[in-house]
């Protein structure tokens, strides 16, 4: 990440393959959903994730890093997202 951030820790999970499970949409909003849990309103970002599929293509294996953004919050990010929507 280019940005100056700090990493918060790594996010991982395993569930049976489906093809919901290997569905982009379904891995985000299950990353979301634990980092926020996680970290709540800390983490800014999920960077370098990762898919991968068991040799007997049974299980679905994800993982993430969180990262907090120093500084100004990009504009696509999820805490730029709740200012803008705080403001006046």
């Amino acid at each position: 990440m280019a940005q100056p951030h700090q990493d918060l820790g790594t996010l991982e999970y395993d569930e049976p393959y489906t093809p919901e499970a290997i569905d982009d949409d379904h891995i985000d909003d299950k990353l979301r959903t634990m980092a926020v849990q996680r970290w709540g309103s800390q983490v800014d970002a999920l960077v370098l994730e990762k898919i991968s599929l068991s040799a007997d293509r049974s299980t679905v294996s994800v993982s993430a890093a969180g990262a907090h953004l120093d500084g100004p919050v990009c504009s696509i990010c999820r805490a730029s997202a709740e200012q803008s929507s705080a403001a006046p």
